[in-house]
Formats: structure tokens, sequence, C-alpha cells
């Protein structure tokens, strides 16, 4: 029965990127240019940008920070905030905290204007 327990309540640790750069991506759109990043939650890894990045939902392109293409899954989007999120497959991503102590190391990406 523990076995079972375990089992079911079993979550599959990512690879976290060596480099932040690793789970940045672009977006791109005949109408706008803009970044998300990928994050594990609940077991599954996401790709979470802006809803106003992917407001052309049709025709978004997505690369990681190699040039590789992204296959994009199902979308959720937020009814209070500018914030969206695709499923995706991959193997490496970050990972959120509920908190974090003082001295911790921050990193802040994105993508100003498509440079």
């Amino acid at each position: 029965m523990a076995d079972q327990d375990f089992l079911l309540n079993w979550e599959p640790t990512p690879e976290i990127p060596k480099n932040p750069i690793e789970a940045v991506c672009i977006i791109k759109s005949p109408s706008a240019v803009g970044t998300g990043f990928f994050a594990y939650d609940k077991g599954q890894i996401f790709l979470y940008t802006n809803q106003h990045v992917i407001s052309d939902v049709q025709n978004i392109k997505v690369t990681d920070s190699q040039g590789r293409d992204v296959k994009l899954g199902s979308l959720q989007v937020s009814n209070t905030h500018d914030l969206a999120r695709y499923s995706v497959e991959r193997k490496n991503a970050l990972v959120f905290q509920d908190s974090v102590s003082a001295n911790s190391k921050v990193a802040i990406l994105g993508n100003s204007l498509g440079s």
C-alpha cells in the first residue's frame, strides 16, 4: 500500500537549467515579438508569457534560446491578469518557489522590442 501511495503522489523532478537563458524562449507573431519562459508546475512543464504577446494566437512561432522550434500544447489564460501559459514537452525548466531568502540569486530575463 505504501508503494501505491508513493506512485500516486510521485512527481518527476525536472532538470533545472544551469543557465537561466536556457529557460527562455522567443515568441513571434505578425503583430508582436515577446518572450516567455519554461517553468515546472505540479508535475508538468509550461511556457509562461504575457497574454498580449500571444494575442494573434493562430499565428505564433516559438523558438527556444538555442533556436529550436517549440511545439505548443494546450493554452490557459488568466481572466484577471496579463498572463498565459502553454503546456510543452521539455526536459529542463525553472522551478517556482513559494519563498526566497535574503541574498538569493534572481534572474530577470526579457526581450525588449525584439532585441
